[in-house]
């Protein structure tokens, strides 16, 4: 789904269907026309314990939030796999946090339909991958070589390997940090090594490339209390 010729270029002429679809990991989003997939993306839920209905919401509040841009001022179609959505705008609000995310869908002209989340196959698969797996295929599918090169910065830097070692002995170590098939993350994104090149071609690679905007992965270069990450 990440390869260049599958992802269609936008028409603002032309009618745009959002598909959405939520697990208890986290929710996935793709954005088509006319059966060609624009755009997609996978987030996690850091809040484990909000009822299915709120999760889906909340991925259609994904959809509005990222792409505004594209569906303002148009009329488009929601597909969620949460029957009781398609009669969102028809429901009683019962709490104030529902007041708060209903209110980010004023101004937009969309219908809902229900679509079973079988049915839904692309959002269905990205609400359920992980931060590390969502990682491996964009980053590995758009380059054959930018991971290498990522993992040989960790290999020549001392600290980020105390890092890794302390979080293979125990995942707990380091509370914002993850260790997981052999890739590093940092609150959910792929760690960068402080290597200026580097930076400057992912910084390239999801801005001016055919790609750039259509990954749902996040790389980044944060510094910690080390100086680095």
């Amino acid at each position: 789904m990440t390869n260049p010729p599958v992802l269609a270029l936008s028409d603002l002429h032309k009618h745009f269907v959002v598909e959405t679809d939520a697990s208890s990991k986290g929710m996935g989003v793709v954005l088509m026309q006319e059966g060609h997939l624009i755009a997609f993306i996978s987030k996690p839920f850091k809040q484990q314990t909000l009822s299915t209905y709120k999760r889906e919401l909340l991925a259609i509040l994904l959809v509005v939030r990222k792409w505004r841009h594209y569906l303002w001022g148009k009329h488009f179609t929601i597909r969620t796999g949460h029957i009781n959505l398609k009669y969102l705008l028809e429901q009683k609000v019962t709490c104030p946090s529902q007041h708060m995310w209903l209110a980010k869908l004023l101004g937009f002209d969309y219908e809902i339909e229900f679509k079973k989340g079988k049915d839904n196959i692309a959002a269905d698969a990205l609400s359920r991958v992980t931060c590390a797996e969502l990682s491996t295929l964009t980053v590995s599918t758009i380059t054959t070589s930018i991971m290498d090169e990522i993992k040989a910065a960790w290999d020549s830097d001392q600290d980020v390997q105390t890092i890794i070692q302390e979080l293979i002995k125990d995942p707990n170590s380091h509370p914002h940090y993850l260790w997981v098939n052999h890739l590093l993350c940092r609150k959910g994104k792929i760690v960068v090594d402080r290597n200026i090149v580097l930076q400057t071609r992912l910084i390239a690679l999801y801005h001016n490339s055919a790609m750039g905007g259509h990954s749902g992965a996040t790389v980044t270069a944060k510094k910690v209390a080390n100086g680095y990450y």
